[in-house]
């Protein structure tokens, strides 16, 4: 029950599906695989701290309510950042029989894609409240420390799996081809959805 409700969650699209789905359109999804990693480490630090009972990630507790604001204010910057730049971004068909034009630091680009894609990963409050009500569930003997490693690397892997899955198909020249006149659309869809969720975050905080 644990791992089928974890992997139905990641079918759901939120802010880390929607950054993947940007850095692979516009830079490949070999640069996209780094904001995979990054955000599959995020999702294992609150896999680490909700199995251990960390304060931080019970609800209703001031560390929580801190993170809650903090990853509202992020998912308000990404969403602005999404709708600001949206339609700027050319994305790079290859020509006939061609290949896509390599990136002048790729690995630059990957360190910086890993980087968004923790902090994008990290700052969800989603994923924090998600990952200690995983964690609630758990009594009895799968409750043990043998059986929370097991769920653990299941979790980290299917995350890092599923995203290098979702990277690869939008980063294909293919699929690319098709998506090319809709990635302004998806940014300022994405940037609103991003914004209305923060902003309905925040009224659920003030209302409390």
């Amino acid at each position: 029950m644990i791992a089928a409700a974890h992997f139905l969650a990641l079918l759901s699209p939120g802010p880390d599906f929607f950054l993947i789905a940007r850095t692979s359109l516009s830079a490949g999804w070999r640069v996209a695989s780094g904001a995979c990693l990054g955000i599959a480490a995020a999702n294992g630090v609150f896999i680490v701290a909700a199995f251990a009972g960390t304060a931080a990630l019970r609800p209703g507790s001031a560390l929580f309510a801190i993170l809650q604001l903090a990853g509202c204010a992020y998912l308000l910057y990404l969403g602005v950042l999404f709708i600001r730049h949206a339609g700027n971004h050319t994305l790079d068909m290859p020509a006939a029989g061609g290949h896509r034009t390599a990136l002048a630091h790729p690995l630059a680009a990957w360190r910086r894609a890993a980087g968004m894609g923790f902090l994008s990963g990290i700052l969800n409050p989603k994923n924090a409240l998600f990952y200690a009500s995983l964690a609630a569930m758990l009594t009895g003997p799968h409750a043990s420390t043998g059986w929370k490693t097991v769920y653990g690397i299941w979790m980290f892997s299917v995350v890092l799996l599923w995203d290098v899955l979702v990277a690869a198909l939008i980063g294909n020249e293919v699929v690319l081809a098709r998506f090319a006149r809709a990635l302004p659309r998806l940014e300022r869809i994405s940037g609103i959805v991003l914004i209305l969720l923060a902003s309905g975050a925040v009224a659920v905080l003030l209302l409390r």
